[in-house]
């Protein structure tokens, strides 16, 4: 039962123990709550432990907890220069809830966010509440997974199964439904959303046994399961690497390689990301979900996704995935930055092309002839008319094509016709179009003489605040489109039937439409559209 102490302050008794969070005015939130037992010592590349123990007193949930420990790429505003720092803590596993009411007959649906960052970075406390919050009918949880090596490091048989962030999720996600009533959260109605990793983190978890008892729906913001970047095909080789640059003795052996680096200090296994990066931050996947040996006792991914989709694991909810029409120029806009010396990056990636793309977009994973290397490269740049492998500010565009192509939509379009095809609910989408006068692109490079198009998050950062995003007001048409993205979000978590300015989304389903149909949304108008 919620307990009101006083206006400011809400005592709350949950599963384990009493907690007290704050109310701001508009909401209560409740911070760093633990939802299992810290991955630390014997517990390091371990599935998680649900967290059972009790604690005694109240504890203090307003103040957000650890992240989990990673290395952030930072590109240095002024100059252009690289600086990989690592910070956070291994025991990290703790979440963040946002209630607009504790005192409610009428329970209300649930947001369950998972945070992108490539597997590799970023935490709960990323994106922001504020924009969805003012509405007052979600109750919002983010949280933190285990990251890079930590999270994702795996020697491909029963010693380091791999996947601990994919398992830390589904943790988390049952303590949700497990807790959410006492924060005023109606269980039966979670929706679980995820952007860019996060987008594929959700059709990871999509597509395993019992999810529907857990959520009502789900929702992937510009990231499936089938990007290039979502899975590691050479997890073993990758934590070979890890056990001999810090100095392991026996790399011949998964029983002592998992010995070795359970003894290594973790800022250590996390720092050794550095020797994989080959130009600024890339490649932007290192450490990914991967596929599990049999051998493992808790493997959740035996199998590659797209094999999993085809042979019906999938819709087992309702299911929104969606992109924006520039989706890819959040990396190649780096380009556009000073370098340390002064130049711009674009002019050093001009002379070293071939050598780079094949890396950052990752079809060297695919391709091992350096000769059909090269000629898929070229053909890239063809099929876009770049020509004498030279790309300026005038054709800068035409790069970004090829980015969405390669990083997003390949994939993410790929995921649509496969859920159609071979799922049993439908599934709805939608391509976002309406650039942001303020994205990801415009901060990464600090210029705005550019049209970047429709960036990543250009769409999710109207719904969930990341703080650089705010650094310019919303349009008119972004206030409007926000506020219909939340709406949206309301509707398909109740219902199952995703609604846009009040007009339902096409849905796919087998053979109900001949082809893929999903909704354009622009600043002015939201049509249907056939995919091609």
């Amino acid at each position: 039962m919620a307990k009101l102490v006083e206006s400011e302050i809400a005592v709350l008794e949950i599963t384990n123990g009493k907690i007290f969070g704050l109310f701001n005015g508009q909401y209560y939130y409740f911070k760093g709550i633990p939802y299992a037992e810290p991955p630390i010592g014997e517990k390091r590349f371990e599935s998680p432990k649900p967290l059972l123990k009790k604690w005694k007193g109240i504890r203090d949930a307003t103040k957000s907890a650890n992240t989990c420990l990673c290395m952030e790429a930072f590109i240095h505003i002024k100059t252009g220069a690289l600086a990989n720092y690592i910070r956070g803590s291994e025991d990290c596993l703790y979440l963040n809830v946002y209630t607009p009411k504790i005192y409610t007959e009428q329970l209300l649906p649930v947001v369950f966010f998972i945070h992108g960052g490539s597997f590799t970075s970023g935490s709960g406390d990323v994106l922001q509440e504020n924009t969805l919050m003012k509405h007052k009918n979600l109750i919002l949880v983010t949280f933190n997974y285990r990251l890079g090596p930590l999270g994702f490091i795996s020697t491909e048989d029963d010693q380091i199964s791999g996947n601990m962030g994919l398992k830390d999720q589904r943790v988390a996600l049952e303590w949700v439904y497990n807790n959410i009533k006492f924060f005023g959260g109606d269980p039966q109605y979670i929706l679980m959303a995820g952007f860019s990793a996060g987008g594929a983190s959700v059709e990871f978890q999509i597509i395993q046994p019992g999810i529907e008892n857990l959520i009502k729906a789900a929702i992937s913001f510009s990231g499936s399961a089938l990007c290039p970047w979502a899975i590691n095909p050479n997890p073993l080789e990758d934590t070979i690497k890890v056990a001999k640059i810090l100095n392991c003795s026996n790399i011949i052996s998964t029983i002592e390689i998992k010995k070795c680096l359970k003894q290594a200090p973790a800022e250590d296994i996390v720092g050794t990301t550095e020797n994989f990066l080959i130009y600024l931050y890339h490649p932007g996947r290192i450490w990914a979900p991967s596929i599990e040996s049999p051998l493992s006792n808790d493997a959740i991914l035996l199998e590659k996704p797209e094999n999993l989709i085809r042979k019906g694991f999938t819709n087992r909810v309702p299911y929104l995935s969606s992109c924006t029409s520039e989706d890819g120029v959040f990396v190649n806009a780096e380009l556009l930055r000073f370098r340390g010396d002064g130049t711009v990056g674009l002019d050093y990636f001009n002379e070293h092309y071939k050598e780079f793309l094949p890396v950052i977009l990752f079809y060297n994973e695919r391709i091992h002839n350096r000769k059909e290397l090269d000629i898929y490269t070229e053909k890239l740049y063809e099929d876009v008319g770049i020509f004498n492998g030279t790309v300026t500010l005038e054709n800068f565009d035409k790069l970004t094509r090829i980015f969405t192509k390669e990083l997003i939509t390949d994939g993410v379009f790929k995921s649509w016709r496969l859920h159609k095809e071979n799922g049993n609910i439908p599934i709805y989408n939608y391509v976002y179009s309406n650039p942001a006068t303020f994205g990801l692109a415009h901060y990464i490079t600090m210029r705005d003489d550019i049209n970047f198009g429709c960036g990543h998050g250009d769409d999710v950062f109207l719904i969930f605040n990341f703080p650089e995003r705010d650094l310019k007001p919303f349009s008119e048409s972004e206030l409007r489109i926000s506020d219909n993205l939340v709406k949206m979000l309301e509707t398909f978590v109740l219902t199952g039937v995703p609604k846009f300015d009040n007009e339902t989304l096409p849905s796919n389903f087998r053979n109900s439409v001949e082809k893929l149909q999903f909704l354009n949304i622009t600043s002015s108008s939201a049509r249907v559209e056939i995919l091609p």
